[in-house]
């Protein structure tokens, strides 16, 4: 057997087209790796700074043209926003006091419009000197350059406001009113949050992968607080949805807490965890150019009588032929992994592989630290039952008709079946067809499956059995098959 399945690599690699594949997927990757650089961050052009120059020019313009007098509430609201442009061009472009600004835009506009009612339309010097201190205490941080002063002034306004709310809430008798006093408190107690958090873990406003992190990790928890419905009166989609935010927020609580910064989607360690999803159809093509010709290739050029009439049984002769299409898949994936690595580590540099992934496992409800190579193992594994059985369909579609191109058609067809089949979820007896179970990493760390009626134990099962009917009707029709005329 060892050496039936010896033979047929050896006329695999014979082949000139195993090489041309091979090299394009070399070329693909490569190419994919440098140009992710540009796609995530080198061609990404900031044009903020030009967008706000040109509004400040136009403002300009526009206000110059405005009497005063005759159009005071227009000329209050150009100035207003003129106002702001020229505070927003005070500062550096991320920095946490233009970031601050942007922030608490609403609140800096209201503070700047009074400013401007009491200077040209009301004119009221107390109001105006009460108006203009507020702003000069709002901003005093932000001219120190003292975030922290800045963030405690917030949170003493939160409190006070928080105070206030409960004071009120004391007082009011009307259901709905309390109700929306206590959302309004609760909204402030939840902000009041995130800001001690920045204070605690030393993170400004300014823009860096820290204050990234902690602003997706409010954005996902305030879904998760704020949701209208409990998780158990969520439809499957929405359970789903809530599933994929709370691992989000689970993963990047632990990157704050433990002082990880985020990292980019252009980076080694990222790239080589994506290989699958990067170049799963470039897989699936060689699977089936190679298993959809290993067979019907003998027959369309003759040579099936000479293999046929050595001494050895015909299962065997086929088994060898099986055996060698799933040893040519391993080496493509181990060369796929093998290539990602080295053009990821000299594009962005080897050192990325020593960081960890961060993974929320559902099972145990908590965030673990796994190491890229022990994922892409899994992730490997995970892939493995769908690769051997889209192998198997168009092996076995090669053997019966003999037909290279049919195989090859069939073979890819059935693996782009899954995604018209997922489109039509709510039909209970596609949760027995094939293409929809054959994926596991679906079911990695306790998620749950893209679609509601999948469930791990039926997957196995019928992978196994279509797999086993499969390879039986392929054994049997090659043992019958009638060779004299060929």
């Amino acid at each position: 057997m060892i050496r039936l399945v010896r033979n047929e690599l050896s006329k695999i690699f014979k082949k000139k087209v195993i090489y041309i594949l091979f090299t394009i997927i070399a070329l693909i990757i490569i190419a994919n790796t440098i140009i992710g650089t540009n796609i995530y961050g080198g061609i990404v052009i900031d044009h903020t700074e030009e967008v706000r120059q040109q509004e400040q020019i136009e403002l300009g313009d526009k206000i110059q043209k405005l009497d005063s007098v005759k159009n005071i509430d227009e000329y209050i609201e150009t100035k207003t926003k003129l106002d702001i442009v020229n505070l927003e061009r005070e500062y550096p472009l991320g920095s946490w006091q233009e970031q601050a600004i942007v922030k608490c835009s609403n609140k800096i506009e209201q503070m700047i419009k009074e400013i401007n009612i009491y200077t040209y339309q009301i004119k009221d010097n107390e109001k105006l000197e009460k108006a203009k201190k507020t702003y000069d205490n709002f901003f005093e941080p932000l001219k120190e350059n003292k975030w922290r002063n800045f963030i405690n002034l917030q949170i003493k306004e939160l409190e006070d406001n928080i105070e206030s709310i409960e004071k009120e809430i004391t007082k009011v008798k009307d259901k709905e009113q309390k109700y929306n006093l206590i959302n309004q408190m609760e909204q402030y107690k939840f902000d009041l949050e995130f800001l001690k958090i920045r204070l605690e873990q030393n993170i400004s406003y300014e823009k860096s992968d820290r204050n990234t992190l902690i602003e997706e990790y409010k954005s996902g928890k305030q879904i998760l607080k704020f949701q209208s419905k409990s998780y158990e009166e969520c439809n499957y989609k929405e359970k789903l949805q809530y599933n994929k935010v709370l691992a989000n927020v689970n993963e990047l609580e632990y990157k704050i807490y433990n002082n990880i910064s985020t990292i980019e989607p252009d980076n080694a360690r990222d790239m080589l965890n994506n290989t699958f999803q990067f170049y799963e159809i470039l897989i699936i093509l060689v699977i089936v150019v190679v298993s959809g010709s290993i067979v019907s290739d003998e027959f369309n050029k003759g040579t099936i009588k000479l293999l046929l009439v050595k001494p050895h049984e015909r299962w065997k002769i086929l088994l060898s032929k099986l055996i060698a299409a799933i040893v040519l898949t391993i080496i493509l994936i181990l060369f796929i992994i093998m290539i990602q690595f080295l053009t990821g580590g000299f594009v962005y540099g080897f050192e990325d592989y020593g960081e960890p992934l961060i993974q929320y496992n559902f099972n145990t409800q908590n965030v673990m630290e796994i190491n890229v190579f022990c994922s892409v193992i899994i992730l490997m594994l995970a892939k493995i039952p769908m690769y051997l059985l889209v192998l198997s369909i168009t092996f076995a579609m090669s053997t019966i008709s003999c037909n290279t191109a049919l195989s090859i058609v069939v073979g890819i067809l059935i693996y782009l079946s899954k995604n018209v089949i997922y489109l039509n979820e709510n039909t209970q007896f596609l949760k027995y067809l094939l293409p929809v179970n054959w994926d596991f990493t679906m079911y990695l760390y306790g998620k749950l499956p893209e679609v509601s009626f999948l469930k791990i134990d039926l997957s196995i099962m019928i992978c196994l059995i279509s797999f086993i009917l499969t390879m039986l009707i392929t054994f049997k029709c090659f043992k019958n098959k009638d060779i004299k005329n060929i």
